[in-house]
């Protein structure tokens, strides 16, 4: 049994999304929660394998994910957005990205994918990565191409000297900045804890 969790802000999106997806045959949907304050708690006192990421209520789903993926690694996450947020999903470290205009099916067949060790996120052409990383300073950017050329982290951390949790930071800013936010470096405080 593939054990399913869903955050979304919107009650008839949770409401439906677990209507369906407890109906699919090998999915347990263990919990829904509408943000943090309430993901936190289903993914310590629940076994979670994989994350259906929606519209969170005050967060960006995109930092959320990042958010997730380094508190809870072995967590899958399954971005339910939109197309626009490919690089930013990428850079977050989602293991799929499914439009939620899409024929419900490829939700299901993305969960059945990462929860079996796969990815679904589309490849990102040069161009969307250069439109992305437009607003970035260049350390930024040298930052963030490495980071979506699959370079382990500890590599990117010592060729932009850094710590393991200032490259937390910058990667946190510029997800921030993806989404049309600042973010100071260092204002992932919640992590810490």
């Amino acid at each position: 049994m593939l054990r399913v969790a869903i955050l979304d802000h919107h009650p008839l999106v949770r409401r439906g999304l677990e209507a369906m997806l407890g109906d699919e045959p090998g999915l347990s949907v263990v919990g829904a929660a509408v943000d943090l304050s309430e993901l936190w708690p289903l993914l310590e006192r629940s076994p979670v394998e994989v994350l259906v990421l929606g519209q969170p209520q005050r967060e960006h789903a995109t930092e959320l994910c990042r958010q997730v993926r380094t508190r809870r690694a072995g967590c899958r996450v399954v971005l339910y957005s939109t197309p626009a947020v490919a690089v930013a999903a990428t850079l977050a470290g989602a293991h799929a990205l499914v439009d939620r205009a899409a024929d419900p099916d490829l939700l299901v067949q993305a969960i059945w994918t990462v929860g079996s060790g796969g990815r679904m996120v589309p490849a990102l052409s040069p161009e969307m990565v250069r439109r992305a990383a437009a607003p970035l300073a260049p350390a930024d950017q040298a930052i963030m191409a490495m980071l979506l050329a699959g370079t382990a982290t500890g590599d990117v951390a010592a060729v932009a000297g850094l710590s393991a949790r200032q490259l937390e930071g910058r990667r946190a800013a510029i997800l921030a900045t993806l989404a049309g936010r600042r973010r100071e470096a260092g204002a992932d405080r919640q992590l810490a804890a």
